[in-house]
């Protein structure tokens, strides 16, 4: 488990370094990964960020399983509910696809891929 969980930190930290955010991101201030860092980053990049997501997304998904706790919020249900049959590569393309149609490159990825989700649920 503190393999995974390491794994998807640096898989974020580093697209936070190649998107140009590594000054804000180790400075301690709030990153928010944007629409415009989106677009500016490479295929691989993205892809990292998502394979972080996910694995935060699953390692999330085990905790409350093992939980005792009862009527926890969390958006991770209906994350795994719209996103359970898209690969990685089709989240990655209907991000694209949503900044290269919208010009809201301030959006956070986040709510585009919860958009995504919940079109798919």
């Amino acid at each position: 488990m503190k393999t995974r969980t390491r794994f998807a930190a640096i898989t974020c930290l580093s697209l936070a370094l190649l998107a140009g955010g590594a000054g804000n991101a180790l400075a301690g201030e709030e990153f928010v990964v944007r629409g415009s860092d989106w677009t500016a980053s490479s295929a691989e990049q993205k892809m990292a960020f998502l394979a972080g997501m996910v694995t935060m997304i699953e390692i999330e998904q085990e905790m409350q399983a093992k939980s005792k706790a009862k009527n926890v919020k969390s958006t991770v249900p209906a994350l795994v509910d719209g996103l359970e049959d898209m690969t990685i590569t089709d989240i990655k393309d209907a991000i694209d696809l949503h900044y290269a149609k919208n010009n809201d490159l301030e959006t956070p990825v986040f709510h585009v891929i919860w958009d995504v989700a919940e079109a798919n649920r």
